[in-house]
């Protein structure tokens, strides 16, 4: 007997969670009735994950993507796979993976992610593939100085400076203004943002050179300057250019002077550090003033 029910057969749905008492009876009218007593624990019904994604959504063909699912979750359970469909027809599996494109175009990457109990979420993200470029590469255009390094408090960066730029209207201020424990500063133009080795590099296969301008504000300004040459044994990927190619040491003049890297030879299919520059208060002891322009991979 359920709530009062005599039927022979019975369809109950409890009416809110908890622990419900149920007693069935049987007779067949001649013998006595038998009973049976058991409780019923109803819970909330499971909720499914939420999938994400988090990616670039522009990539070069042939350049190596990371594709994250960190930030998918699950209320009540937890994420025990991740499928990735990147649109190409091709998968991949985990809560991070990397995948290349070899086409442009714009494809639809979806996430499937599944929890402990079998319920499943899908995110769908848009990437644009574009046509690998061929020399000159701007830097600037591609890299980003995000790589701060030293005593980078003592570093003000100015990328839009408009006095006196080589080509206008803008080129790139540095100021140094050593105060710092190190004694040393310097900046990575970085590809992608902040990437010290947790995703590849571009490739700028056909460049034989890195060109640059550069002057310093009242000239004797010393600063080198490099290409390449991050590498972290603790991380997945490192520039191809390593060690890095460098100008060593240079003394600046006030006006501006072209310098050129010469990469011939040179490994150039993942450049994670497209240009860089460094000093030290040993170089110059009051600080300086540098300003640099029309930085650029040539053939």
């Amino acid at each position: 007997m359920i709530n009062g029910h005599t039927e022979n057969h019975l369809q109950w749905i409890p009416p809110a969670v908890g622990v419900y008492h149920i007693t069935v009876t049987i007779s067949d009218g001649v013998n006595a009735p038998v009973t049976y007593r058991f409780d019923v624990t109803v819970g909330t019904a499971g909720v499914p994950p939420t999938a994400s994604i988090d990616a670039p959504s522009e990539v070069r063909v042939g350049v190596g993507v990371r594709f994250s699912g960190a930030g998918s979750t699950d209320p009540d359970g937890a994420i025990v796979e991740y499928r990735w469909d990147f649109g190409d027809g091709s998968t991949g599996s985990g809560r991070e993976t990397t995948h290349a494109y070899s086409e442009p175009g714009t494809y639809s990457v979806t996430l499937t992610v599944e929890d402990n109990t079998g319920l499943e979420d899908s995110a769908v993200f848009s990437i644009a593939v574009l046509e690998h470029p061929s020399p000159p590469y701007d830097v600037e255009g591609l890299y980003i100085p995000s790589g701060w390094m030293g005593d980078y408090g003592d570093i003000e960066l100015n990328t839009a400076w408009t006095t006196n730029p080589l080509s206008p209207p803008v080129c790139v201020k540095i100021v140094y203004t050593p105060s710092g424990p190190l004694g040393w500063a310097g900046i990575y133009w970085q590809y992608p943002e902040q990437n010290w080795g947790d995703q590849p590099g571009l490739d700028l296969t056909g460049a034989t050179k890195l060109t640059f301008w550069a002057r310093g504000e009242s000239g004797g300004e010393k600063a080198e300057f490099k290409v390449g040459g991050i590498r972290d044994p603790a991380k997945t990927y490192s520039d191809s250019i390593y060690p890095a190619a460098s100008t060593g040491v240079l003394i600046l003049s006030s006006t501006w002077q072209k310098y050129t890297i010469s990469l011939s030879g040179r490994d150039l299919t993942s450049v994670i550090g497209g240009f860089c520059w460094v000093t030290n208060s040993t170089q110059n002891p009051g600080g300086c003033t540098i300003y640099v322009d029309n930085i650029i991979f040539e053939a």
